[in-house]
C-alpha cells in the first residue's frame, strides 16, 4: 500500500553527434507525473531517462542507460490494411507507419480462419502478400510492425485494427463437380436407352 501512493515523474536529457554537452533534465510531461516518454530528433541522438519520486517523504531516483533513438523505435501499427479475397485465397496489402524507415521494417501477419486454424508470419519490407485460404471461409487479419534490427531497432508496434473478410468460393472446382454431373447424368440416359433398344430387338427378333 505504502508503495502505490507513492508517484514518479520522468525527466530525461540529450546530446547529438554533433555536440558533446548533454542538455539539462527537462520533464516528459511538465507539471504531471507520467510513465510515458517521447522523443523526436536526429536519428544519432543519445538520450539519457529518469525516473524521480514526487514524494516529499521518500526520495528515489533511478536512471537509465544511455541510448539512441535509432535504436529505441516504436512505430505506429500499420495503417490502410486492405485484403482483395480470391477463389481459395487472400491477397493483403498495407501502408508502411514511417515511410522513411520502409526498407527497414518488418511485419508480424496474424491470419485465423473462423472455426480452423490461425497461423503468423513475419514478412519484410514488402507491404503486401498473398496467402491460401479455404474458399466459402471467413478470415479475420491483423498487422503489426518493428526494425529489423539492421540499421535501426526498437519494439514491435500495437496490432492494427481487425479485417474481418469472407474468402470467395472455388468457381473452377464448383465448375468441374456441375460437368462431371452433367457427364454421369448422360452416361445414364445412354445406357437406359442402350437397353431399352437391346430389349426392344430380343421382341423383334423373336
Amino acid at each position: 500500500r505504502y508503495e502505490t501512493e507513492i508517484k514518479y515523474k520522468l525527466f530525461y536529457k540529450t546530446t547529438s553527434r554533433n555536440v558533446l554537452n548533454w542538455t539539462e533534465w527537462s520533464s516528459c510531461l511538465p507539471g504531471e507525473a507520467s510513465d510515458v516518454c517521447h522523443f523526436s530528433g536526429d536519428e544519432f541522438s543519445k538520450i539519457k531517462v529518469k525516473l524521480s519520486s514526487t514524494s516529499e517523504t521518500v526520495n528515489r531516483t533511478f536512471f537509465s542507460q544511455e541510448f539512441m533513438l535509432r535504436n529505441s523505435i516504436k512505430t505506429a501499427a500499420p495503417g490502410h490494411l486492405r485484403g482483395v479475397p480470391g477463389k481459395g485465397n487472400l491477397c493483403l496489402d498495407w501502408k508502411a507507419p514511417l515511410p522513411s524507415l520502409k526498407n527497414h521494417l518488418q511485419y508480424e501477419v496474424k491470419i485465423k480462419i473462423k472455426g480452423g486454424e490461425q497461423w503468423s508470419t513475419i514478412k519484410g519490407p514488402e507491404t503486401n502478400m498473398c496467402v491460401k485460404a479455404p474458399p466459402e471461409s471467413q478470415f479475420s487479419v491483423q498487422i503489426r510492425v518493428e526494425p529489423t534490427g539492421t540499421v535501426y531497432s526498437g519494439y514491435w508496434s500495437d496490432w492494427s485494427s481487425v479485417l474481418n473478410g469472407d474468402i470467395l468460393p472455388d468457381t473452377d472446382m464448383l465448375l468441374m463437380s456441375c460437368v462431371l454431373v452433367l457427364v454421369m447424368i448422360t452416361a445414364f440416359i445412354f445406357i437406359s436407352l442402350f437397353f431399352l433398344y437391346c430389349s426392344k430387338l430380343k421382341q423383334f427378333f423373336r
